[in-house]
Parts: structure tokens; C-alpha cells; sequence
């Protein structure tokens, strides 16, 4: 009896250690057609949703401010010309100001400079060498905008702070790809490129740009996230095998966890988050948006999967998400099965809550 209560304590404790739990749309709305998405990280806590308008003579974006306890007001900025598309992240060292990078439907790239109130525009200029913007970065030096070049090579781009100035950044992999992640990590800044034949690249650099060392990671479909001072993390796909790899301060892998096999529709990429005590993967497999949580130790602690909303893979296969402790926002846009043919689609929200 006595073993037979040890097999069963053991067995509780390993359940528990892998909880698994359903996600909670908290939200879901029609909107006339596809709409821009972009997150703002401004220092530390500071989040912020954007949404560019749906109508064709309304060149506004909504940022509405972000908290673990849910949205805490709206305000409205009218930029020169309608973002088609939106780079989808932004962080910053800083606590005020935003920098956009948007495409509009003449096919030209902006860069718009927002006031420390977010209401205004202080400032636009155009971008001519990056076709797709993946994400922007302000460092103590310049703003850094990684994605695809219009040769569809990756790219990376410092402009400096009054918008004066664009240098574009000579990556030693030549390549087709893009430029998928940007880090701050102990003071030096990291990028990830991504290419055509599936593998991927790290480049640790100079705060001027100089590229110090580059490593070709174990896969392809590659994004990161800094840890802060526990050093940083990597997702990436070997095959149909997607992968989460830590790495310390002095860029040494520490381990490498599995996630799971890809089945049919998948998101290309995951996000990486830093969550408290471990690390975050959203993403999607099998049509159904999946969060992981990790320990630092590369143990998974919590799996949560969407079986239940009918929603599937966004059409732009990738989500928007933050973490605000253990808690994490999800948003994306997708069309139902059998749902309306007018050319309407969802936005929807879910939250991942452990809180």
C-alpha cells in the first residue's frame, strides 16, 4: 500500500509540474478588412497595443496603454499617409516617445517619430531600403530597424535619433532572408537573420554597428528575446522539430528543450518572451494557437492550447503577444470556417492567465 501511495504522489507531482489549461478570448470583433497590428515596449512595463484605422480616408492609429489588468485608455495619432502594414514591435530603453515604420498602399515606407505624449507626429521620413520592417529597437544611440531589404536580403538599418541620417549595416551573411529579432542584452545589441535555405544567424554588435561575431544557430524560422541579466533565448525549427535554446551572457548555449513536432498548420516563428522565473513561447501548431512556459532550467511548466474558438492560424501566420508577469496577451486576425464571404475579418484577444 505504502509503494502504491509513492506511485501515485509521484505521478501527481508530475501532472502538476506540466499543467495544462485552455486560453480565454476575452474578446473577438469584426472589422471590415484586415487591419495593421503593432506593440510598443517602451522601457520596462510600459506596453501598448496599435491598430491602424479600417477606413481608406482615415490615416489614424489607436495606441491604447496596456497593464496586467487590462487596457487603461485610447489615443489617436493621424500619420501622413494609411499604413497598409505596421512594423509589428517596438521596444525602447525609454519610458516616452514611439517610432513607426509603416507601409503605405503605394507601396512606400515611412518612418514617423511620435510625441512623448503619443498624440502627435513630430517628425516623418522616408525609408527607401527596407521592403518589410520586422521590428525596431532604440538603443542609447540610434533607432534600429531590422527586416527584408527591397533586394530581399536581410536588413538592418541605424537611424539616428533626429531622423537625419539612415545607415544601413553590412551583415557578413549574404544571403536572402531578414532580419527577424533585435536584442539589448548587457549593454551590446543582438540580432537574428533568418534565410531562404533554412538557416539562421547570430550577430553580436557594437552600439555603432560594427558586427563583432557571428554564430550560425542549429535551425531556421529563428527569433530571440533578451533575459536581462540571465543572458538570452532562442527559438528555431530544425526540420518540423521546433526547438527553445538559452544562452548565457557570454553567448554559451546552457540547454536546448524541444518543444514539439510540427503538424499541420503551424506559425513559421514563434515569440519569445521573459517572463518571471522562466521564459515564453506563443506560437501555433495544428491550427490552434499553443503557449509554453519554461523554468530557466529549460523544463516546460505550462502548456495552454485554443481548442475551443474556432479561430486558426492568423493569414499573416504570426500573432502579436506581451507578457506582464505570467500572464500573457495574445492578439491576431483570422477568418472562421463558413463565416462571411464579404471580406471581413476577426480580431481577437486572448489571455493566458496562471494569476
Amino acid at each position: 500500500m505504502t509503494k502504491r501511495i509513492a506511485t501515485l504522489l509521484l505521478l501527481s507531482v508530475a501532472l502538476c509540474s506540466t499543467s495544462m489549461a485552455e486560453l480565454t478570448l476575452v474578446e473577438a470583433k469584426r472589422e471590415v478588412r484586415d487591419t495593421a497590428f503593432a506593440q510598443a515596449y517602451l522601457g520596462k512595463d510600459t506596453v501598448y497595443w496599435i491598430q491602424s484605422s479600417p477606413s481608406a480616408y482615415n490615416a489614424s492609429v489607436a495606441i491604447q496603454s496596456f497593464t496586467a489588468r487590462g487596457s487603461s485608455g485610447q489615443k489617436n495619432v493621424t500619420l501622413p499617409a494609411l499604413p497598409m502594414i505596421m512594423s509589428p514591435v517596438y521596444r525602447s530603453l525609454q519610458t516616452k516617445g514611439l517610432l513607426l515604420v509603416y507601409m503605405d498602399y503605394a507601396g512606400k515606407v515611412h518612418v514617423s517619430q511620435i510625441d512623448d505624449s503619443l498624440a502627435t507626429v513630430k517628425k516623418t521620413t522616408n525609408f527607401d531600403n527596407p521592403l518589410v520592417t520586422n521590428e525596431i529597437m532604440l538603443t542609447p544611440e540610434n533607432y534600429v530597424i531590422g527586416g527584408v531589404g527591397s533586394d530581399d536580403f536581410a536588413s538592418l538599418i541605424f537611424i539616428d535619433k533626429n531622423l537625419s541620417k539612415q545607415t544601413r549595416i553590412d551583415l557578413p551573411v549574404k544571403k536572402k532572408g531578414e532580419v527577424s529579432s533585435l536584442l539589448f542584452d548587457q549593454g551590446r545589441f543582438l540580432a537574428i537573420s533568418n534565410h531562404y535555405d533554412a538557416s539562421a544567424y547570430l550577430y553580436e554588435l557594437s552600439l555603432a554597428g560594427v558586427v563583432r561575431n557571428t554564430i550560425q544557430l542549429r535551425g531556421g524560422a529563428a527569433t530571440g528575446v533578451s533575459l536581462g541579466n540571465r543572458g538570452f533565448a532562442i527559438s528555431y525549427r530544425v526540420g518540423r522539430e521546433v526547438f527553445v535554446e538559452r544562452f548565457d551572457e557570454k553567448m554559451k548555449s546552457l540547454w536546448i528543450k524541444k518543444l514539439h513536432d510540427v503538424t499541420g498548420i503551424t506559425t513559421r516563428k514563434g515569440n519569445l518572451h521573459d517572463i518571471k522565473n522562466g521564459i515564453a513561447w506563443v506560437g501555433a501548431n495544428n491550427d490552434k494557437l499553443t503557449i509554453y512556459k519554461l523554468n530557466d532550467s529549460g523544463n516546460i511548466t505550462h502548456t495552454s492550447i485554443d481548442k475551443s474558438s474556432g479561430y486558426g492560424v492568423p493569414p499573416s501566420s504570426s500573432y502579436l503577444s506581451v507578457a506582464l508577469g505570467r500572464n500573457i496577451h495574445v492578439r491576431g486576425q483570422d477568418r472562421k470556417v463558413g463565416g462571411p464571404v464579404d471580406g471581413s475579418i476577426d480580431s481577437f484577444y486572448f489571455i493566458d492567465s496562471e494569476e
